[in-house]
């Protein structure tokens, strides 16, 4: 509070608006024109459209080099650089190549063992069945980099080691059984 009078009869404090004294001449108003500036149009400017681009170049490089000045800016600006994803929010933006494969390719992936060769019981494919909801529930790969590790995982499991991990689990089975 400046003055005791900024304090209004309910308690509230509220600036009052100032308000010009209209028996004060205004110094603009009140002169004769010249009558210089008739043709306004002849005062347009004729830049070239070269020097104007280079202006706005120059004065967006001063920009960039003194930083935003505000949090807006900031915001802005990271837009601008693909840092954050421009309103309204699209789960979508820059997709890129995985915006064509349909989602049942990240999820069902069980459907993709009997053909990679894998069988469908015992260790190998309880294993394998693990795998795949692992790999289901995994947002950060694509389907095609899903699909190689199966293809790793098959490669690996191949048929002799298939009989040899079939051998050892029904010798642990008859282990378990006689113990």
């Amino acid at each position: 509070m400046l003055f005791q009078d900024d304090i209004l009869s309910d308690g509230a404090k509220v600036r009052k608006t100032v308000e010009a004294d209209p028996n004060i001449t205004s110094l603009l108003k009140g002169s004769k024109r010249l009558g210089i500036f008739k043709n306004l149009e002849g005062f347009q400017d004729k830049s070239i459209d070269f020097w104007s681009q280079w202006d706005l170049r120059a004065a967006k490089i001063l920009n960039q080099s003194l930083g935003p000045e505000n949090s807006f800016e900031e915001q802005i600006q990271w837009t601008e650089e693909g840092k954050q994803w421009p309103y309204p929010i699209d789960n979508e933006y820059m997709f890129g190549p995985e915006a064509e494969v349909p989602f049942y390719e990240h999820i069902f992936l069980e459907r993709h063992l009997p053909r990679l060769g894998i069988p469908k019981d015992g260790p190998i494919a309880h294993f394998m069945e693990l795998v795949c909801v692992g790999l289901s529930k995994n947002p950060y790969m694509t389907a095609a980099k899903k699909m190689e590790h199966l293809q790793w995982f098959a490669n690996f499991f191949n048929e002799e080691k298939q009989a040899l991990i079939e051998k050892l689990h029904q010798e642990e089975q008859l282990a378990s059984q006689h113990s």
